[in-house]
């Protein structure tokens, strides 16, 4: 059982996570100082260093947890597939969970973080690994004795390209118009009747 110190440490370190998000979303992650998050957290700036060595290290923790969100979506809803058609409404209600709050995405995309090769974009490539193979496994064991043009693994690839430029462009504020426009879009592409 934890102790009531440990307990209010937890709790102070996840309202100091809360407060860096908030102001990550509201003034970029250049824009935002250790300070401004303790502040608005209503701690001081010591209570940050018991828990993070800088702002980068919380800030990848927000972007780990932002990317755990997905393999956790994908997981749960995996199992219970039945149909390739399934899969792109998995794949579709994903992406619009992921996008509705285009700030969170384009915090990410836009931030410096972002940009340095060993930080963020190694994360969406072991995501986006993890997507194929998971959603290359589900195809093939949907296929069996069926003849298709494409490969699973080219397949997921295809698929999961698909919704990269669509979340892409959601980032930058292009965003699909409904679900429905999506879906039909991918089971076109798919060629699933």
């Amino acid at each position: 059982m934890a102790s009531k110190q440990q307990e209010k440490s937890e709790q102070t370190r996840m309202e100091l996570k809360e407060s860096a998000y908030k102001l990550f979303l509201e003034k970029g992650y250049d824009g935002t100082t250790i300070a401004e998050i303790t502040s608005n957290a209503g701690y001081s700036t010591g209570s940050f260093y018991r828990h993070w060595k800088e702002k980068e290290e919380l800030f990848n923790l927000i972007q780990d947890e932002f990317l755990e969100k997905i393999i956790t979506l994908i997981q749960q809803a995996i199992s219970e597939i039945t149909s390739q058609e399934q899969i792109v409404d998995l794949l579709v209600n994903i992406y619009f969970e992921l996008t509705k709050d285009s700030a969170t995405l384009r915090l990410f995309v836009e931030s410096p973080q972002a940009i340095k090769p060993d930080k963020f974009m190694p994360k969406i490539r072991e995501l986006l690994g993890f997507c194929t193979n998971i959603l290359s496994a589900k195809i093939n064991s949907l296929s069996q004795g069926q003849r298709n043009e494409l490969s699973s693994y080219q397949i997921s690839s295809l698929i999961y390209s698909f919704l990269g430029g669509y979340i892409l462009l959601n980032s930058i504020g292009m965003e699909v118009s409904s679900i429905e426009t999506l879906r039909s879009a991918l089971l076109a592409v798919l060629k699933i009747d």
